[in-house]
């Protein structure tokens, strides 16, 4: 974490590698006034924002209430590649859930994003992916309800087989139980009824990316 450069570049001071804040020469209400100006630019303490991202791959992923998705793969392809995924119908909303771990413990409680990495193996059309967040606590039970779900925008198949990655979604605002530190669980669906979602064959989910804002 670098500090702010201002005061030292400050005109009629010498800068000193050994002492680049002329520290040693300055009474007590400069170096004061040193703090206050970098704590006003970088937050309380000197934090720096940083978001932290978890990738949740396909593999990670169970179906909600054992409902009988199906997998895709693992294939392996000619360059050496394994992929695997779990194949979303196109008549009914299907889900899965993952679970993420622990909330950083870090966490200045910006609210967090997703997108998602698919495909298809033929069709054309769109898919409408949605998201949603739930954390639990001591002495909390696992059997809450999810936050309001999210959707992105919906994202056209381009060419079958190939990847397609969705834009970032909004925020996901709604985190029941959200706290830096607790365990936390995301559920990923297709709005397969939804009107904008297009494509009327499986979409192939391999990965989502989840991105958490924290300070350091």
């Amino acid at each position: 974490m670098a500090w702010d450069r201002t005061y030292q570049n400050t005109p009629g001071r010498t800068y000193d590698p050994d002492d680049p804040y002329n520290l040693y020469g300055e009474d007590i209400n400069e170096i004061i006034t040193l703090l206050k100006t970098h704590a006003s630019r970088h937050g309380t303490g000197g934090e720096d924002p940083i978001t932290p991202e978890r990738t949740l791959m396909a593999a990670e992923g169970y179906p909600l209430d054992g409902s009988a998705m199906e997998a895709a793969g693992p294939t392996a392809l000619a360059n050496g590649v394994y992929t695997y995924g779990w194949l979303f119908d196109a008549d009914v909303v299907e889900t899965l859930v993952f679970a993420l771990g622990r909330i950083p413990r870090r966490w200045c409680a910006a609210d967090p994003t997703f997108n998602v990495e698919w495909t298809a193996a033929s069709g054309s059309g769109a898919v409408v992916w949605q998201g949603e967040l739930l954390a639990v606590g001591d002495n909390i039970a696992y059997t809450g309800s999810f936050g309001t779900a999210v959707a992105i925008a919906a994202d056209t198949l381009q060419t079958a087989g190939r990847c397609h990655l969705t834009q970032e979604s909004a925020a996901l605002t709604s985190f029941p139980n959200a706290a830096a530190g607790l365990p936390a669980f995301f559920k990923l669906s297709r709005l397969a009824t939804s009107g904008s979602d297009t494509l009327a064959v499986d979409a192939e989910f391999r990965s989502a990316h989840l991105s958490f804002g924290t300070v350091v």
